[in-house]
Parts: C-alpha cells; structure tokens; sequence
C-alpha cells in the first residue's frame, strides 16, 4: 500500500470514529460538530467513510478516545496508539480529543471503559480523602 493510501484510509478511520463518538456523545452543539466532520472530508470520498463507519458499528473496529489537556505531538499519538492496541489485541481507531479542564494527564475511554489518569481526577481523590480525616 503507498503512502497517499496509507493516509486515506487512516483518515477515512478518523472520520468514521469521530462520527461515531460525535452520536454517542451528543451532547453538544450538533451543527459545529457536523460542520467539522466535513471539513476532515477534504476530498476523501464519503461512501468509503460510510463503509468503514459500517465496520465500528458491526463492532469489526473499536473506538477508542484519548482526551488530553494539550494538544500531542505526532510521536505521542504513536505511543498511545500502540499502548492502547497492545492492551486490545485488535483493531483500534483511536480519536484524540483536547479538553483543558482536565488540566494535564489523559483520560481513555473505549466503549464503556473509562481510563482517568488526569490531574483533575487525581485533586477529586485528594479532596475526598481530605474530607475523610
């Protein structure tokens, strides 16, 4: 597989699964979110979208979120990408979302399985077990 195809067919992924999580997650503004999606179509045929967004739902590819404070570079999207594949065993299209009021660490949801490594979590826990004393 060249190059160009190689990056199609990750986008084409990225479009499906952000479609995905968009209709899961539907608690914002639907329009935006619309309109973002289309802005990633940049050319790439919609029907093959639609093909591969057939596949998460028939559950043939997992979705996976990574929500971080910052946005990651390139190298950090790999490692996440590869630890969260490890951990699976199968195929993962995993979607990387900024959220700044987790204000630093990651939290990873896959389907109804949620990782929080984030700081808010961890000062959540500190209070709690501050009011405990």
């Amino acid at each position: 597989m060249n190059k160009k195809a190689k990056n199609t067919t990750e986008e084409i992924a990225q479009i499906a699964a952000k479609i995905y999580l968009l209709s899961k997650n539907s608690s914002g503004d639907l329009g935006l979110a619309i309109i973002e999606i289309l802005n990633l179509l940049n050319g790439i045929p919609i029907a093959e979208v639609k093909k591969f967004y057939k596949r998460i739902l028939n559950k043939e590819v997992t979705v996976a979120e990574v929500i971080t404070a910052t946005e990651l570079s390139e190298s950090q999207k790999i490692k996440f990408i590869d630890k969260i594949n490890l951990l699976l065993k199968e195929e993962v299209t995993v979607c990387f979302t900024v959220d700044k009021s987790i204000i630093g660490g990651a939290l990873i949801k896959v389907g109804d399985k949620v990782i929080d490594e984030t700081i808010t979590s961890a000062l959540d826990k500190l209070i709690s077990k501050k009011s405990q004393i």
